[in-house]
């Protein structure tokens, strides 16, 4: 009976799968701000507090046990954070997924909202927006756009990144 017990409960609460994860190291290579402050526009080179050209960000993905999909940009120190810094987080459940092609992507409506591929990197939140292109081997470039519209401010930043555990491919072939 006890052993009936236990591997009823191992049915109901494993997982899927094993959690797959990687990042990517990114510099910022330039950062932008630009308000309309009483008419005239100004800019700026960043927004205080947050970060600058030259630090250091980290793109992360993972698919994690259930089967939900993740990518998120953080700031270097907080890499595991569950609410990350630049972008939020974004987890779809799998069958909202669909794979062509080679890509994950999550729809709303007509547009996509999140995209994964071995060459392409999407994140659409409603006032964020990040993508990145492979360029060279595992190497990405990309941009993030944030639109604060109550504020009349747009943010663009420009990244380069690199592989610090690509994941990439492993977690398009689990599907």
């Amino acid at each position: 009976m006890r052993a009936a017990i236990i591997a009823l409960m191992l049915m109901i609460g494993s997982p899927v799968g094993a959690e797959i994860s990687g990042s990517m190291s990114c510099k910022v290579k330039s950062n932008r701000v630009t308000a309309l402050e009483e008419g005239k526009p100004k800019f700026y080179s960043g927004n205080e507090g947050e970060f600058s050209k030259g630090d250091t960000l980290i793109l992360e993905y993972r698919l994690d046990w259930y089967k939900n999909l993740y990518v998120g940009l953080h700031e270097e120190n907080s890499i595991k954070s569950t609410q990350p810094k630049i972008v939020e987080n974004r987890y779809a459940e799998f069958e909202q997924l669909k794979k062509v092609d080679g890509r994950i992507s999550l729809k709303e409506g007509e547009n996509d909202r999140l995209i994964l591929s071995e060459d392409f990197i999407s994140l659409a939140t409603p006032i964020n927006t990040m993508v990145f292109v492979r360029y060279y081997k595992s190497d990405f470039h990309g941009y993030y756009l944030s639109d604060l519209p109550a504020f009349l401010t747009v943010q663009l930043a420009t990244f380069d990144c690199r592989p610090i555990d690509d994941k990439i491919s492993e977690i398009i072939s689990s599907f």
